[in-house]
């Protein structure tokens, strides 16, 4: 049991570490949403990618010390089937997969809802530099298009001020492709958590 009692206290390290950068993951979507300085902006990005790859790391790290564990308890079962122990290690197996699985949707989320921070500022600084610059009349969705698609958004800008480019369009444009290639990163990421999810729900 001495081995099993190490490996949970090693895993329950590994949630604890999970717990604290999803918190952190959901300060900084704060933060980053009222930011307004572009270097800011982009720390901020890096801190929530750093993050998540962390992440990553620990619930791949979480997963193999599951597998280990529930090896020991077949194993303790297959030798001693009446002992209290291995009851326990089947119950304590049990227990810290579902726990895994309640990290992974709190990762899930709080990735998610950074994306959509993301995407919502995106709108919200085409909507300004569009009002200012270009096209008062640009609808939600039009906003919502462009934000996707930060090529269709500098050529639309571009077909509007008949090719006189102005260097601060032209950082913004590259910025919203910055930020777009960002939003593509965590929609992997976002992917590959359920993926995990979903694994880890054959335990």
């Amino acid at each position: 049991m001495a081995q099993f009692n190490i490996m949970m206290a090693e895993i329950n390290h590994l949630f604890d570490l999970l717990k604290k950068n999803n918190n952190k993951i959901a300060e900084d979507t704060q933060i980053y949403y009222k930011e307004v300085s572009p270097e800011r902006e982009k720390e901020t990005r890096k801190n929530v990618e750093l993050l998540i790859t962390q992440n990553e790391k620990f619930i791949n790290d979480s997963k193999q010390i599951l597998d280990n564990m529930k090896k020991d308890s077949e194993n303790t079962t297959k030798e001693h089937p009446e002992e209290p122990e291995s009851r326990t290690k089947v119950q304590l197996h049990l227990a810290l997969s579902r726990e895994l699985q309640d990290v992974l949707k709190m990762s899930f989320e709080v990735q998610n809802n950074f994306k959509k921070g993301v995407e919502e500022k995106n709108i919200r600084h085409l909507r300004i530099g569009l009002l200012i610059l270009v096209k008062p009349t640009a609808t939600d969705l039009e906003l919502e298009e462009l934000s996707k698609n930060p090529d269709r958004a500098e050529q639309v800008l571009q077909e509007v001020i008949l090719g006189r480019p102005h260097q601060k369009l032209v950082q913004a444009v590259s910025d919203i492709r910055e930020k777009y290639e960002d939003i593509l990163k965590l929609a992997r990421v976002i992917i590959l958590f359920r993926a995990l999810k979903n694994f880890i729900k054959c335990f």
